[in-house]
C-alpha cells in the first residue's frame, strides 16, 4: 500500500507590492519550554509563531487518510534525539496510510510574495525508495505546484523557494507546503525545524561554543555545543589549521554536517587546530570564535 507524507505550514500575512521586508512567518523547532499538548496527542499548540505570541495559539496536527476509509488523526509525539543529535523533533509511528498531514494552523490566509522561502528538516526512513517532493496548492488558480526534492535516507534539509518559476506569483493565495513521499512500507517519520519567511535574513547564528577536538583510533572526534538562529541553524562547518589563528576559509574546511560532532578521518598531527562555524538556513555563516588544539 503506497503512503504519502504530507506537511502543510500557514501563516496569517498579507503581502502586497514587491518589497521584500523580511518576516518570519512560521518557526518551530521543538524546543520551546510553552508546547502544550492535548489528552489525546492529536494536537500539539504552539504559543508563538515567529517570535510572535498567538492568542488563541496555533496548532499543529497530524491527519492521517486511509484508502477507503475515514480519515482521522494521528497521535503526535515529541522525540528526541533532533537533526542535530540533541533536543527534540516531532515524530509519528509507523501507519498504513494514504496520506499524512502535518499542519501548522495559525487563523488567517498566506499570500504569496517575492523571496518567499521555506525550509525543514525531514528523517526519511531507511528502506523508504519511493519519490519525494515539496509543493504547495495555489488557490488563486485552483491547482497544486510541485518542486523535486533529492533526499536520502536519514536527517535531510530540504529548501524550497515558493514565489517564481510557474508556482506562485505576488498576490497568489496558498495553502501553505506539502511534502510528499510515496512510501510503500510501514515506516516512522520525524520532522524538525520548520521555518517559512519572507525577504532576506540578515542575522548571522551565534558563534559555536564548546569545541573539543580529541584524538582516537587514528583519528580525530570534534564535538560541539549547538548553536541558534533567529531562523533555523541548517548545519555546521569544521574547519583545520596548524596555528591558533588560521583562517576558516574553503582550503581549511574538512567536512560539513547536521550534527554536532565530526570525525576527522586524516592522518593526525600533534599540531592541528579546529574551528566549527554554524550555516543557518539562508546561507549566513557564524563568525568563527576561538580554535582549540587536538588532545592525544
Amino acid at each position: 500500500m503506497k503512503k504519502t507524507l504530507c506537511a502543510a505550514l500557514l501563516s496569517a500575512v498579507a503581502f502586497c507590492g514587491t518589497a521584500a521586508e523580511f518576516k518570519i512567518l512560521a518557526r518551530i523547532d521543538f524546543e520551546e519550554p510553552g508546547l502544550k499538548q492535548s489528552k489525546n496527542r492529536e494536537l500539539l499548540f504552539l504559543p508563538e509563531i515567529g517570535g510572535q505570541k498567538k492568542t488563541p495559539p496555533a496548532y499543529l496536527a497530524m491527519r492521517a487518510y486511509h484508502r477507503g476509509k475515514k480519515s482521522h488523526l494521528h497521535p503526535l509525539a515529541i522525540v528526541g534525539p533532533g537533526a542535530d543529535g540533541s533536543g527534540h523533533a516531532v515524530g509519528f509511528a509507523g501507519i498504513r496510510a494514504y496520506t499524512l498531514i502535518l499542519l501548522v494552523e495559525p487563523l488567517g490566509k498566506l499570500h504569496a510574495a517575492p523571496d518567499l522561502h521555506a525550509f525543514y528538516k525531514i528523517k526519511i526512513p531507511e528502506g523508504c525508495k519511493g519519490a519525494f517532493s515539496t509543493g504547495c496548492w495555489n488557490r488563486t488558480r485552483n491547482k497544486s505546484a510541485g518542486f523535486a526534492c533529492k533526499t536520502k535516507p536519514g536527517w535531510n534539509c530540504v529548501e524550497v523557494t515558493l514565489h517564481g518559476k510557474g508556482s506562485l506569483d505576488t498576490g497568489d493565495l496558498f495553502h501553505g507546503i506539502t511534502i510528499r513521499s510515496v512510501d510503500a512500507g510501514l515506516h516512522t517519520w520525524q520532522v524538525d525545524d520548520l521555518v517559512v519567511w519572507q525577504g532576506q535574513d540578515t542575522e548571522k547564528p551565534a558563534t559555536v561554543t564548546g569545541i573539543k577536538a580529541k584524538g582516537a583510533g587514528g583519528a580525530v572526534k570534534i564535538s560541539w555545543l549547538r548553536s541558534t538562529d533567529n531562523l533555523a541553524v541548517r548545519s555546521y562547518r569544521v574547519y583545520r589549521g596548524t596555528v591558533p589563528n588560521f583562517e576558516c576559509t574553503k582550503e581549511t574546511c574538512v567536512g560539513e554536517t547536521l550534527s554536532l560532532e565530526f570525525t576527522d578521518s586524516s592522518t593526525m598531527r600533534d599540531d592541528y587546530y579546529y574551528n566549527v562555524t554554524a550555516v543557518d538556513c539562508a546561507g549566513l555563516e557564524s563568525r568563527p570564535g576561538p580554535a582549540v588544539k587536538m588532545k592525544p
